[in-house]
């Protein structure tokens, strides 16, 4: 046999079997620790519309076959009741519970007054006129509606259903309504009579519900409402309580045998910023629940590189002698890179090219160039971002937008078209700034913009991959979830402002923490100049209130992050599915659509990790864990304490 057929001979029966065997081992490997980026890439990379349609997983967010099943009632004639059903139910869906709702439909009688027509709720109606059904398929219900006289279920069956294992939730707090006398015990009130209203504008957490609520007590910027003043029997657990001496109960669990009541007696469920709180609420009702989370925090500087104010300002001048401008460039600037270099923070600030008020075009004013370069360089080279925010600060609107008052006075936009000739003509400026600076973010002028302007934006502008709106807002702006679209692009919403937070932002900031693992803040470099942005114009106690915020966040963990980062972990968060199991102390959790690295939140009652493979946990705070996730199979080991 020559040398050529011996050579063939040997690729047949030798070499050809050997690379197919490792290729089958290299796709077993993949399909069992999930995609893998290239080896030079990391779970800080933002994926681009082409990767992300390789490794985009068709089930994300799919609710798992063994799932809890949650039945939501609500009354369909009260738009609070409505409203609070759509927050409950996006969020357990987002934390991987299968839910149900059941429109109830309270009556309601029109009582005419000296004074006023007053719409009351109509208590009369005997057992034969309201609504029932089959609650006792499922693992869990949440009552959307406060009168207790419409529940629609037999107050003896559900207490049955109760010892025997289900979890019920009162999440609309309690009507001073006839149904209190029969369903107080249950509820774990030890009242005799109907307690009166009163008003809550303040709220003390009396246990570790949630990560972060250590000692935290909130004003009446975060809850002003009426609550009964009731008092909870012993054998309630009470986590929130008025802050004044007579500590009215707000939120508290009672256990039975098997099953679980946990009452809020209050309004502190209804909005985005309150999931953080429900969703601790929703886990006492296991022994062990995860759900995904994010892990970042981004600092955002808006309005950075922009051209400053010109001239003086009476605050900054009396502290500091300057300029606006020389305040900026001398003062805040160096407190920012100091602070970078501190704490070891990273900053994405936004590109304002120009103030004009030009909407028209040409979009050509480079007059900040030489000081925009200086800025820019001082970002980057700690590792920071640039993305842009407008050519100038007119939001992206046409004639006719529906303004919100508060964000009134721009100039209008005469065209789509010139809207994206100035977008282009500062994407430009701004990568002209740098050497290799690429953009691929966008936040809008006020965070206002329009649905037409938005969709010509993500057409035409595909290296434009994170839109950063706001988590809440007015209704004109950019108001967004934290979420993917189909090509990738993310959206990643701001939470909190300013560099000294109100309570209503600590409050939010502590909801994302638990409920996301989030935090994104913005400022601007001439906040001292806004009386309510600079809570008073002193510079030295911003700084305090921004380090606190900062530290604050260090403290639980949260990953630093410009807001491409935080979009490369948004999409790693949304690409999840997953199954959990827990028999005894052995808690499983099979992942699908993990791309490199992912994280889930832990939340235990009465059990404790002491092991864990398939990547590793940190505490939080007494019941919570933060776990990464970086093989598809995950078992947890626990003990109970």
């Amino acid at each position: 046999m020559n040398s050529k057929n011996k050579l063939k001979k040997l690729l047949i029966d030798i070499i050809i079997p050997v690379v197919i065997f490792a290729l089958i081992g290299c796709a077993l490997y993949i399909e069992q620790q999930g995609f893998r980026l290239p080896s030079n890439a990391d779970e800080s990379l933002l994926i681009d519309e082409d990767a992300w349609y390789a490794v985009q997983n068709p089930n994300a967010g799919a609710i798992a076959s063994n799932a809890p099943k949650c039945l939501i009632v609500f009354d369909k004639n009260d738009d609070d009741s409505i409203a609070l059903k759509n927050n409950i139910e996006y969020v357990l869906n987002s934390i991987n519970v299968s839910t149900k709702t059941q429109e109830i439909e309270v009556p309601k009688e029109i009582i005419e007054d000296e004074e006023e027509m007053v719409l009351l709720q109509n208590t009369s109606a005997t057992n034969t006129d309201r609504e029932t059904y089959d609650f006792t398929k499922y693992d869990d219900i949440i009552f959307c509606l406060s009168d207790l006289t419409y529940l629609g279920v037999d107050y003896n069956a559900f207490s049955q259903w109760i010892s025997s294992g289900g979890h019920a939730m009162f999440a609309m707090g309690i009507d001073p309504s006839d149904g209190f006398y029969q369903w107080k015990e249950l509820l774990g009130i030890s009242n005799q009579t109907i307690p009166e209203l009163v008003e809550a504008d303040s709220l003390r957490f009396k246990t570790s519900i949630m990560a972060g609520v250590e000692g935290k007590e909130f004003s009446d910027d975060v809850i002003n409402c009426q609550v009964l003043d009731l008092k909870t029997t012993d054998d309630c657990i009470v986590h929130i309580s008025t802050c004044d001496e007579i500590e009215v109960p707000l939120l508290w669990e009672k256990n039975f045998d098997n099953g679980k009541i946990i009452v809020c007696n209050a309004e502190m469920f209804e909005s985005k910023s309150d999931r953080g709180i429900f969703t601790a609420a929703y886990c006492e009702f296991y022994p062990a629940y995860v759900y995904p989370v994010i892990n970042s925090a981004v600092y955002c500087i808006d309005d950075c590189p922009a051209p400053a104010p010109a001239g003086y300002d009476n605050n900054v001048l009396s502290q500091y002698g300057y300029t606006v401008t020389d305040f900026i460039t001398n003062v805040w600037m160096p407190a920012m890179q100091k602070i970078s270099e501190e704490y070891g923070i990273k900053f994405t600030s936004f590109v304002i090219q120009s103030y004009e008020n030009n909407v028209d075009g040409p979009f050509t004013n480079k007059d900040n160039i030489k000081t925009a370069k200086y800025y820019a360089s001082l970002i980057l080279n700690t590792g920071g971002e640039i993305g842009i925010h407008g050519y100038n600060h007119q939001p992206l609107v046409l004639e006719g937008f529906a303004y919100d008052k508060e964000n009134s006075g721009y100039v209008v936009w005469p065209s789509i078209k010139k809207m994206l000739e100035s977008i282009n003509a500062v994407t430009k400026y701004t990568e002209s700034l740098a050497d290799d600076l690429y953009v691929q973010a966008y936040i809008a002028p006020s965070n206002v913009i329009s649905t037409e302007a938005l969709q010509a934006l993500q057409s035409q502008f595909e290296d434009l991959r994170v839109y950063a709106g706001v988590y809440v807002g007015t209704p004109d702006q950019m108001v967004q979830e934290f979420t993917v679209l189909e090509n990738g692009t993310v959206y990643c919403p701001r939470l909190t402002a300013d560099m000294q937070m109100e309570d209503s932002e600590w409050w939010l900031q502590i909801n994302e923490l638990n409920y996301h693992y989030v935090e994104s803040n913005f400022i601007h470099p001439d906040d001292i100049l806004d009386e309510e942005r600079s809570d008073g114009g002193d510079f030295s106690q911003m700084l305090l209130g921004y380090k606190e915020m900062i530290e604050w966040n260090q403290r639980y963990g949260l990953v630093t992050s410009t807001i491409s980062e935080c979009g490369a972990a948004v999409q790693r968060y949304f690409n999840l599915n997953y199954i959990q199991t827990l028999e005894g102390n052995n808690m499983n959790i099979e992942v699908d659509g993990l791309i490199d690295t992912a994280y889930m939140m832990l939340r235990l009652n009465g059990k404790k990790p002491i092991s864990m493979s398939g990547g590793s946990y940190t505490k939080l705070s007494e019941n919570v864990y933060v776990l990464k996730i970086d093989k598809k199979s995950v078992n947890i080991k626990l003990v109970d304490q």
